[in-house]
């Protein structure tokens, strides 16, 4: 059986299509995925701009169709469609027969295993299923989750901090936070550099200032009681974490959401007034992404009105990055694989 992937050059900076053969199931709890659209993330866009490898398959936020199943598997049908987490687990070995958090088997979607292809292979106890009416939409389910984790992992600070928390950052990610806080009655500020974008946040009523109108207005400085950093400094981007200090309040919070792949200044002097702490979230588990599926799933085609910002084939993966890279214009972007 033939398939095609986009590998990632790091020598030439250019995804190239590659063919090649694929073999027959790894176990009977395996299932063959046709994919059908798969959303370029941010992480995506990090890992070309510092890959540590000279080739990799890249895409992790996808929705597919089984096609095959194992003769194990027990929760899943050929014509379910079908989405995972990042982390992918086998579901037979020893540690997850004994619901142990270390499975013999893991692997990542982020480390050359990606979704960049017509067809892969996954354990079935990693798959999450979808609605029958998914669409190019359904890829915003994955950072929709991870919002939800954040909320999850932190809502005793968001709730005490309701009313002066800051948002640093209004891309996808900050976004997706800022509607999952807004849906819990949590209040809260975003700032932003980008007008385009700081438009987008309006178009869902979310009060979202420029960086530069809230550092010169005096009521925000040492002001916010918790801050989300969903900036990071890929693409050109400085990042959010200088301002920490500037709009923490005397006791704050800062929860960090966004991928730095430079080295970080931290200066610690500029905390010693202040009785600062630090929580990095990033990524979603697996019951995020079920509250996700379930919680969104009649609202993501208006999400999607807004937040799909291009469509490509799998032949144009090159110019959809381009498009993906461009942070004036574009939310998320999504490689159409088969929509047949």
């Amino acid at each position: 059986m033939k398939n095609k992937k986009a590998v990632f050059v790091k020598k030439s900076q250019q995804f190239k299509i590659v063919e090649s053969e694929l073999s027959s199931l790894p176990s009977p709890h395996h299932v063959l995925v046709k994919m059908k659209w798969v959303g370029i993330c941010g992480s995506d866009l990090s890992t070309i701009e510092d890959s540590p490898y000279e080739e990799i398959v890249l895409g992790h936020e996808w929705v597919g169709e089984v096609v095959e199943v194992g003769n194990a598997t027990t929760n899943v049908k050929v014509g379910d469609y079908v989405t995972s987490c990042v982390k992918i687990r086998c579901g037979y070995c020893s540690a997850c027969l004994e619901s142990q958090s270390t499975c013999e088997n893991v692997y990542s979607l982020t480390g050359g295993h990606g979704t960049f292809c017509e067809k892969a292979y996954f354990p079935e106890a990693s798959l999450l299923k979808l609605p029958s009416n998914v669409n190019v939409n359904s890829t915003l389910f994955e950072i929709l989750a991870v919002a939800e984790n954040v909320f999850y992992q932190a809502k005793d600070i968001l709730n005490l901090a309701s009313g002066r928390i800051l948002i640093m950052g209004a891309g996808l990610l900050g976004l997706s936070v800022a509607l999952v806080l807004k849906r819990e009655g949590v209040a809260f500020i975003m700032v932003e550099t980008i007008p385009s974008r700081i438009k987008r946040a309006q178009e869902f009523g979310l009060e979202c200032l420029h960086l530069s109108q809230a550092l010169m207005g005096p009521e925000y400085k040492d002001f916010f009681q918790c801050i989300i950093d969903a900036t990071g400094d890929h693409l050109g981007g400085t990042g959010g974490w200088k301002y920490l200090e500037h709009f923490g309040s005397h006791k704050f919070s800062g929860i960090i959401l966004a991928k730095y792949i430079k080295p970080v200044n931290f200066q610690t002097y500029r905390f010693f007034s202040k009785e600062a702490s630090l929580k990095w979230i990033q990524g979603c588990t697996e019951e995020s992404f079920k509250k996700s599926i379930n919680v969104w799933k009649d609202k993501i085609d208006s999400l999607g009105k807004v937040l799909i910002t291009g469509s490509y084939t799998l032949e144009e993966i090159n110019e959809a990055f381009l498009m993906a890279k461009d942070r004036k214009k574009s939310a998320r972007v999504v490689i159409c694989i088969d929509e047949a």
